[in-house]
């Protein structure tokens, strides 16, 4: 049982879980939702991705096993393309009904951990942040990175919005940077909010707003294109590990070290909810395609 992982699928009305997904013997690391075909693929340390189908059947496919850890998972909007970011290199998924395809695209610089990636909408670009500060963005069109930041051990985090509209980073001290594409800060893009570097974000599914958690135990909701915090969600009794929005953008969903996840209202920072099933700290939150109601989380150990 230690070290196993286990995903959890939760209908957030009733709050029960819907769904269990085992297969996994190690820390499950990554789980995304594909955002229209009803797929989930989840990576964990023992080099495995699973891909699990939840609608409109419970079945799963078998395990793509690859030769090194994985760091990263991103999809394009459209489920078109998949991308894995191991230690090493960055690997495109080709997943159909008879065959997995796993194609490698580019070698990593030996340097930093790969720590958050991302596909810009039309899958044209991928935005790579590595453990030691460095960023960069690759160019899948010309086959080469087109930005390369040297490393900047005060960034602890990177985003982008699914508009192409900016980047935020997260600062050592606690502030929020707001950025353009290339990680440019912007004239009035830096703003102070947190007490030390915040632990976890994410933009609304329309990009015009984010959220930002930290080990402060509060979520500020950004208005992305004004750079102003205009609301809080508070108190946590820990320092935050996810905050998610809801496809809808009514609601936000948290997890800190506790085994308690929290239902907000985006609009009024009020707590709707809380879903308790777990007895340990829940790792890792994410919303299933288009629905409201179907949440994952993530627990190291799937008897607890």
């Amino acid at each position: 049982s230690g070290g196993s992982g286990v995903v959890l699928m939760w209908f957030i009305k009733s709050r029960e879980v819907a769904f269990r997904f085992y297969g996994h013997y190690d820390y499950v690391n990554n789980v995304r939702p594909s955002p229209k075909s009803g797929l989930v693929a989840s990576s964990c340390d023992s080099k495995t991705i699973r891909i699990w189908k939840y609608y409109p059947s419970k079945t799963t496919k078998d395990a793509i096993e690859l030769s090194t850890p994985i760091s990263a998972v991103c999809a394009t909007e459209e489920d078109q393309r998949v991308f894995i970011g191991t230690e090493k290199s960055i690997l495109e998924l080709t997943t159909t009904n008879s065959e997995d395809q796993v194609i490698e695209l580019v070698d990593l610089p030996e340097s930093g951990t790969l720590k958050s990636l991302f596909s810009s909408k039309d899958g044209g670009e991928l935005y790579l942040f590595k453990s030691n500060g460095a960023l960069s963005k690759y160019s899948l069109g010309h086959r080469k990175f087109v930005v390369q930041l040297a490393p900047n051990s005060t960034i602890k985090e990177m985003f982008l919005s699914p508009n192409d509209s900016c980047t935020i980073l997260f600062h050592e001290n606690g502030e929020v940077w707001f950025c353009d594409l290339n990680y440019k800060l912007f004239p009035d893009g830096q703003r102070p909010f947190h007490e030390k570097a915040a632990s976890c974000g994410q933009f609304s599914p329309d990009g015009s707003l984010f959220c930002s958690g930290g080990n402060d135990k509060r979520i500020g909701i950004w208005d992305v294109e004004q750079k102003e915090l205009i609301r809080i969600l508070f108190p946590h009794p820990s320092q935050l590990t996810r905050a998610v929005w809801s496809p809808s953008q009514k609601f936000i969903v948290s997890s800190c070290f506790d085994p308690v996840i929290r239902v907000w209202d985006a609009r009024t920072g009020v707590l709707l909810r809380k879903l308790v099933r777990h007895k340990i700290n829940v790792e890792n939150l994410s919303f299933c395609g288009n629905f409201d109601s179907w949440l994952i989380s993530v627990v190291e150990n799937p008897y607890l």
